[in-house]
């Protein structure tokens, strides 16, 4: 009973309001400090109101600002958790903020010669196998019929399609092997 009517009275003072996305990330960036955010929004203001010098000039104080202020915000942080190795790791990974990668895995294939559809998880890597090694042998048949380009002069540097070739002379002058 005391604690409904505590729990209705903290809702009803102090309420607890969904919170953007956007500010949840200022929030998290504990180097943003109350004055960095309120010149943040008059940026971001000015820039709604198509305000661009007034925009820009705010732009360029806020970014070094930030930015020394996240360099003095670390700074203190390893200072204080010197001894703590958790915590330096901790600190550590949040400077490098790497990100995880959605990697998907491919969960049902085609065959390609009778288009039935392949959803075991052992015979996909052997149908991708089949079909990658078989493009070489594809790909070398094909060449053989197509006639290729020719150089034009055997010593010039010059092929047919414009593109630059280094003669066995020159080669043989950089003691380069061919």
């Amino acid at each position: 009973m005391f604690y409904n009517k505590l729990d209705n009275l903290i809702n009803k003072h102090a309420p607890l309001v969904p919170v953007s996305k956007r500010k949840a990330k200022l929030y998290y960036k504990r180097w943003i400090t109350k004055g960095i955010r309120k010149s943040i929004k008059i940026k971001n203001s000015l820039f709604y109101l198509r305000c661009s010098d007034k925009y820009k000039y705010y732009r360029n104080k806020i970014l070094p600002l930030t930015q020394i202020s996240k360099k003095a915000y670390y700074h203190k942080y390893f200072e204080d958790n010197f001894a703590n190795i958790k915590k330096t790791w901790i600190g550590i990974n949040n400077i490098i903020t790497y990100k995880k990668k959605n990697v998907r895995s491919i969960t049902s294939l085609k065959f390609p010669n009778n288009n039935t559809i392949a959803t075991d998880v052992n015979e996909i890597p052997n149908i991708l196998n089949k079909h990658f090694s078989s493009v070489g042998n594809k790909v070398a048949a094909k060449m053989q019929n197509a006639k290729l380009p020719k150089l034009n002069n055997p010593g010039s540097t010059k092929s047919t399609l414009g593109v630059s070739v280094l003669s066995s002379k020159f080669m043989k002058k950089l003691n380069l092997r061919y």
